[in-house]
């Protein structure tokens, strides 16, 4: 037996990792709700809204405040009637040296980074809650693994997301709701799709990770297969985190 079509909100999902991934949860067949504050983004997918064989609701929305996602929410809701998967994709990334960097580009690494994730598990938690079950999906980065210089608004953010990851597994993980991220590395995110990536000789296998590479992990997290797997933090970078080479 088929089964029914799952509703899923990606934020940040216009373009690059999070547009992979809302393509690829409509490939399998499910509903998306696809939100992101870049209206002209937003725009050229609509123009290309064939790339979607399942149903697709785009909307402009800034997931960073509390009214901006409960309206993502509220519109999953309102077109697909539940929501059982969340994939917190939106992000910004400012870098620069610590004293050089504008504090209203810190806070709004947080605001965003940070604030996103926080805000729309905050308005769909409780869907979840009522519904016994539930998927949520965080992408932050290996950045908020391992610092680097000039990384303080976006890898301090990054840490943050990680860290409320694990939280959020820790008190929902007995309610039928899974909450788990992914850390990528360097991704080619703006790259061809089926084109090989660029190469990369930093990271250990020689090229860059591709978007359709994200989204399968992404699948996975949000699928049965992955039952038992909670507050996890799964890195995907080639090999980067796993240390420092020969000679280095």
């Amino acid at each position: 037996m088929t089964p029914a079509p799952r509703s899923v909100i990606v934020t940040g999902g216009a373009r690059g990792i999070g547009r992979g991934i809302a393509e690829a949860f409509s490939h399998l067949g499910d509903q998306v709700v696809v939100a992101d504050r870049d209206e002209a983004a937003l725009a050229a997918l609509r123009a290309e809204a064939g790339r979607f064989p399942g149903p697709v609701a785009l909307m402009a929305g800034d997931v960073g405040t509390t009214d901006g996602a409960r309206r993502v929410a509220r519109a999953a809701l309102e077109r697909f009637g539940r929501i059982d998967v969340l994939c917190n994709n939106a992000g910004v990334r400012p870098v620069g040296p610590f004293l050089e960097l504008d504090p209203a580009r810190f806070e709004e690494a947080l605001r965003v980074n940070v604030g996103g994730i926080y805000h729309c598990c905050r308005a769909v938690l409780p869907h979840m809650l009522e519904q016994r079950q539930g998927v949520v999906v965080n992408i932050a980065s290996i950045s908020g693994l391992l610092g680097y210089a000039g990384g303080s608004a976006y890898a301090t953010s990054k840490a943050a997301a990680v860290m409320l990851t694990r939280i959020l597994a820790l008190e929902f993980g007995g309610t039928g709701i899974r909450v788990n991220c992914i850390c990528p590395g360097s991704i080619d995110a703006q790259g061809t799709p089926g084109a090989p990536p660029p190469a990369a000789p930093s990271v250990p296998v020689g090229r860059k990770g591709r978007v359709d590479e994200v989204a399968s992990m992404v699948l996975y997290l949000a699928s049965d297969a992955a039952a038992f797997v909670n507050g996890a933090v799964l890195t995907l970078d080639g090999g980067i985190t796993a240390g420092r080479p020969r000679g280095a």
